[in-house]
């Protein structure tokens, strides 16, 4: 391979065919006994289109292997004609310079055209060389030459990561390797779950226990997960009546009056608050708005009196020691409750990080678009480093996700997207160029991702998915696949049970 041209920020690299780089790959461009070399990406590969300056450059490249060549094929006058017009072009973008075994994003050199040699170096040696510190690893797959990738979790502390992609292209396969290592590494997690599909860290694909199986606790609201009026608070009970169910602001400031009346004469429990509410007087409109507001609320069953059926975060959190998941299972809830889940919780978390000695907690939000609001959730990632949550967002719908919240992200995990719109989107998080990212997101085969941020050193890389030994429930599930599965010849164990049955007829 030759330095053929440098055009602003990109080199175009001659090689031949068949060539052993791929698009994605990086190349070293160092010049003979110094020891700072430019660091560059393969974006993109195409035939040359030959004219009369760049003969010479052309013919040195092609003699370097004449000789093999002849004593292979023999003298033939066409062959070095033939592998000119074979010769392919890489369009390459320059990420910075390794200069004495460390890399500097900036580049302040040019090499020469003439003496330089190109050499390809590996991601886990390049991600050596730029220094991303780590104790604590997640294995997440390998690299496009079938190198294992391990990204350090301290780069997931204090960071708003965010996983996009088309559906079905493994968002939720890559958030579920994530999360087994951090809570196998002491972390407290929540998930909010639209598709009761993380409850499978807890078995491995036969069905028997995962080494998870008690560090993973499985919660649906309105069953095992409940919360007390004590717990939540006149703060809590207020943020849902307003974020929620838009309760509007003259019914609000009833609803606080009503709240101190009651707590003024004692306990505060479910049945007095409506008790309150009934009898408040006040404008027959306010009064209906509470009413129904707050016989909506308990309809959720998400708020009990009952101090057995109700729990903390804090609390579940003790009964997994050594780091654990919560799991909030949110497929069987309506849009309504669902949000209300969403908004409790969201409250309690900043709370008790925020006011307690509580360590921190990484909260992933799968399908994040349906519930994500103009709430606790700005405030959530525009404080998140100061109270301690660190948020993951999974979506494949990345333009519902705000401006300022792309602005903020420090990590992304891009899978295939084909739409320029949200590529465009997407490449404001990163100080990646939204052509390379544009490029290597089309061209992306299911499973495969390419990351961006403080997991990589700010390289855009790319890798396939590790493949996971637990449960993948969140498949798609497909007709004609059942179909073939159910006319499928019967097992052994159901041919003698057939047989058995058979011989006990009289």
């Amino acid at each position: 391979m030759r330095v053929f041209e440098k055009n602003d920020d990109e080199f175009l690299v001659l090689a031949k065919r068949p060539s052993n780089v791929r698009i994605g790959d990086f190349l070293l461009i160092k010049d003979d006994h110094e020891s700072i070399g430019v660091l560059i990406q393969v974006l993109d590969e195409s035939f040359i289109n030959v004219e009369g300056i760049a003969a010479e450059t052309i013919r040195e490249e092609v003699i370097e292997g004449q000789i093999e060549v002849v004593e292979k094929y023999g003298d033939d006058a066409n062959l070095i004609s033939n592998q000119i017009r074979d010769l392919i072009i890489l369009k390459c973008k320059i990420r910075g310079c390794i200069n004495s075994g460390v890399y500097i994003p900036n580049v302040n050199i040019l090499p020469s055209r003439v003496f330089s040699k190109i050499e390809q170096i590996g991601i886990n040696k390049l991600m050596g060389l730029v220094g991303i510190a780590g104790t604590r690893f997640a294995h997440i797959g390998k690299t496009l030459k079938g190198e294992p990738i391990s990204i350090p979790l301290e780069s997931l502390d204090g960071h708003l990561s965010i996983i996009t992609g088309k559906k079905g292209s493994g968002k939720s396969h890559l958030a579920k390797l994530l999360i087994k290592d951090l809570v196998n590494n002491g972390a407290r997690v929540i998930v909010f779950d639209i598709n009761d599909e993380y409850s499978g860290l807890r078995y491995f694909a036969d069905g028997s226990p995962s080494a998870l199986s008690k560090k993973i606790l499985r919660l649906d609201p309105g069953k095992n997960l409940r919360f007390s009026i004590a717990y939540l608070g006149k703060k809590g009970l207020v943020s849902i009546l307003s974020h929620v169910m838009d309760l509007p602001g003259t019914s609000l400031r009833e609803f606080l009056r009503i709240w101190d009346t009651v707590e003024e004469r004692g306990h505060v429990t479910i049945r007095s608050l409506m008790d309150t509410i009934t009898s408040w007087r006040c404008n027959e409109f306010v009064r209906d708005a509470l009413i129904s507001r707050f016989g909506s609320l308990i309809s959720s069953k998400l708020i009990t009196d009952n101090p057995k059926e109700s729990i903390t975060i804090n609390g579940v959190f003790a009964q997994l020691k050594s780091g654990g998941a919560q799991i909030i299972v949110l497929n069987r809830c309506s849009s309504l409750v669902r949000r209300i889940t969403v908004e409790l919780l969201l409250s309690k978390m900043a709370e008790v990080v925020e006011n307690t000695r509580t360590p921190p907690i990484f909260l992933f939000a799968e399908e994040a678009h349906l519930y994500l609001r103009d709430t606790y959730w700005d405030d959530l990632i525009t404080r998140m480093r100061h109270i301690g949550i660190f948020t993951t967002l999974v979506t494949n719908q990345p333009d519902a996700i705000q401006e300022t919240i792309y602005r903020q992200a420090d990590n992304i995990f891009l899978f295939n997207f084909s739409s320029d719109k949200d590529l465009g989107t997407i490449a404001q998080a990163s100080m990646v160029d939204s052509d390379s990212i544009k490029v290597f997101a089309k061209s992306l085969p299911p499973r495969h991702c390419l990351a961006l941020g403080k997991t990589t050193g700010e390289l855009p890389i790319i890798f396939r998915s590790a493949p996971s030994d637990v449960q993948s429930l969140g498949e798609t599930r497909l007709f004609f696949q059942d179909l073939q599965n159910s006319r499928s010849p019967p097992k052994k164990q159901d041919l003698a049970l057939v047989h058995l049955s058979n011989s006990t007829k009289v």
